[in-house]
């Protein structure tokens, strides 16, 4: 086995978070809440928003968030009394997915990066709430895929001395940044997502081998770039008919089967895009032929 890199894992774990960390710290400059180096829209409530029931998936609320990354901001009020008052408080919310930052009265009482399926447990110290209303704000960051505050409703809730206030229920929002990310939320490295580790890890120590064939299963996780295949795959499969010497090398591919095709329909601009790497190539799967002709 060829050793591809003598850098060590720890290393780049290191330079992949120092750089990330720099990204995340540009992101700020993209959020309307966030001016002359302070979180604005924490320090009032914000009844002007739309509303939203949380917790929640945040596209199953609206349908804007689908296929969408950013950041989204939560304001709430609840009342308090001077009971409430005699001990500290405690703020609880279910697993964020994926960062979250949050502030009672413009005060920031906790934030969590990178454990988006771990609930929050928040202390709040006593002298910054007060009798009578008080504003709860928080801020998430969504990198990528399905956002949201989950949990179930009755672990989402503040604790005083004397009772515990559900906050499950209408939330006002606000989308502040609605973009797509072009990086993932990795405080190390992901190796399976990283270019080139798998075939230096997996393929490029047999290349001394003869293949009789290769089977090719598309998985599904990357399905909304389907239209790179038409470049991507019969470039994958010439390259590796080249690095093996073995120019008529025959590969089999495989899809997962029509139903599910028809419930992701995206998976259709995918499958359609490898109808364009025809050379010594066969589909094995449930779909009639007339589905992806090659």
């Amino acid at each position: 086995v060829k050793m591809i890199s003598k850098t060590p894992t720890e290393t780049i774990d290191k330079i992949f978070a120092s750089n990330f960390n720099k990204w995340l710290e540009s992101l700020q400059t993209l959020d309307a809440g966030y001016t002359n180096g302070t979180f604005e829209w924490s320090k009032n409530h914000h009844p002007e928003w739309p509303e939203m029931i949380l917790p929640a998936y945040f596209e199953n609320r609206d349908q804007s968030f689908k296929g969408r990354d950013g950041i989204i901001w939560f304001s709430k009020t609840i009342e308090l009394t001077g009971e409430d008052l005699r001990d500290d408080c405690v703020f609880n919310m279910g697993p964020v997915i994926d960062d979250d930052l949050v502030f009672i009265n413009g005060i920031k009482i906790g934030a969590t990066k990178e454990v988006k399926y771990n609930s929050r447990t928040y202390k709040i110290p006593k002298e910054i709430i007060h009798a009578g209303i008080n504003n709860i704000v928080i801020r998430v960051i969504d990198y990528g895929a399905t956002a949201g505050i989950t949990g179930k409703p009755e672990n989402f809730n503040l604790k005083t001395g004397e009772r515990t206030i559900p906050l499950a229920g209408n939330w006002n929002y606000k989308i502040s940044v609605n973009t797509i990310f072009k990086t993932y939320n990795n405080s190390g490295i992901s190796q399976q997502h990283e270019p080139s580790v798998i075939y230096n890890a997996m393929i490029a120590p047999l290349t001394d081998y003869t293949f009789k064939g290769v089977i090719w299963y598309q998985g599904e996780s990357n399905e909304e770039r389907g239209y790179q295949y038409r470049k991507l795959f019969p470039a994958l499969i010439n390259d590796w008919k080249k690095q093996l010497q073995q120019p008529d090398l025959p590969f089999l591919y495989y899809m997962y089967n029509l139903p599910i095709l028809v419930q992701y329909p995206r998976s259709l601009e995918s499958r359609f895009g490898q109808k364009y790497a025809k050379p010594n190539l066969w589909h094995l799967n449930y779909l009639p032929p007339e589905w992806l002709p090659i």
